[in-house]
């Protein structure tokens, strides 16, 4: 916001009253001869004027009168006339009135960059949004590849809750890494996205510098809300996995729970210890989100889940498949579950080749 007087049209008793105001409003002047305030803000120009010859369409202005002038009223009702200042007043009979004036629209400036702002970040979240369902939609109904001997099939459930979930899985070298995440806002998913993009670009990452990637963003991440997160990282040559789980994901086999939920969240109460899982050849893994725990309440077709996994296992399209018809059947078949869930299934084949 900037200050100027246009003098042209004024006797100098009043220029020196002005700019008297102006100091005790404590606006410092230019070497110009403009005052300003908060020149950083640098979005409005007040101009005070008695001709208007000089005064722009988008400049507010404060009318200079003199007792016995021909007021133009009109100009009263000009969405930017801030006021009069009065020529024939003192300095102290003028004070208040200009000073409401310029702090009202300093009021204006300041909900004018909070809206921009909002804004700003608004635009943000609904370009995560779009983009995380992008990729969702890319993935569904079933995800599937084989990596050197070991098949990863996967199925995501989108829901209408608050935040969301996300998972990828992806080949470096001799490893397959799998990630799945559980958010309580998109804004903290997208930024986990980032993080996940910049490790599939280091053909040296271990768990170790991604551990350390976590711990370095947990600050940032504070605002987003919690998370829980499950990285996995497989070794082909010998089939074993070492595994971050912080939270509620489950991994499960034919016989039971391998990697418990834990019911910590990052980044507000968790730990990074990691858990050694051998995968054995002819053999699965199950990996359940916190969502789809959310969505059953730890019940299958009326009884127990881990009851029903181990009675109902079977090949991983097949049992994927299962896993979500009677996890809708529980919501009448609604196309939107209440939460976002992810089933994930990992299979080693019979022939795969180790110990490369």
């Amino acid at each position: 916001m900037h200050v100027r007087i246009i003098d042209s049209d004024i006797d100098k008793i009043a220029v020196d009253k002005l700019n008297n105001l102006l100091e005790l409003l404590n606006l410092p002047q230019s070497q110009e001869g403009q005052s300003s305030i908060d020149r950083e803000l640098d979005a409005s120009q007040v101009v005070f004027t008695k001709s208007f010859k000089n005064v722009e369409s988008k400049d507010h202005f404060i009318i200079i009168y003199n007792e016995g002038d021909d007021l133009d009223r009109s100009l009263l009702d000009n969405e930017m006339c801030l006021g009069i200042f009065f020529a024939d007043k003192s300095v102290e009979e003028n004070y208040l009135n200009i000073k409401n004036a310029i702090e009202g629209l300093r009021a204006l400036e300041t909900q004018k960059q909070l809206l921009f702002k909002m804004n700003s970040v608004m635009e943000g979240l609904v370009g995560q949004v779009e983009n995380i369902k992008e990729m969702h939609r890319n993935m569904a109904p079933f995800r599937s590849e084989k990596l050197r001997g070991v098949g990863i099939t996967s199925r995501f459930c989108a829901g209408t809750s608050n935040g969301g979930e996300f998972f990828d899985f992806f080949k470096i070298g001799g490893e397959v890494w799998i990630v799945s995440l559980h958010a309580s806002s998109y804004m903290l998913i997208g930024n986990f996205l980032s993080l996940i993009e910049t490790w599939k670009l280091e053909s040296n990452i271990d768990m170790t510098k991604v551990i350390s990637n976590l711990e370095s963003k947990k600050d940032d991440f504070t605002e987003y809300g919690d998370a829980s997160i499950l990285i996995a990282r497989i070794k082909l040559s010998d089939l074993s996995a070492e595994v971050l789980n912080i939270g509620d994901h489950e991994l499960l086999n034919k016989d039971g729970v391998v990697l418990a939920r834990n019911g910590s969240a990052f980044p507000s109460n968790y730990n990074t210890s990691t858990q050694e899982v051998q995968l054995n050849k002819g053999e699965g893994l199950l990996l359940l989100s916190p969502g789809f725990f959310k969505n059953i309440e730890d019940k299958i077709d009326g009884e127990e889940y881990l009851t029903f996994v181990k009675k109902n296992w079977a090949a991983p399209v097949e049992f994927i498949s299962e896993l979500t018809f009677q996890t809708k059947k529980g919501y009448n078949e609604n196309d939107f579950l209440p939460n976002d869930q992810t089933i994930l299934m990992i299979e080693v084949d019979k022939n795969a080749i180790s110990k490369i």
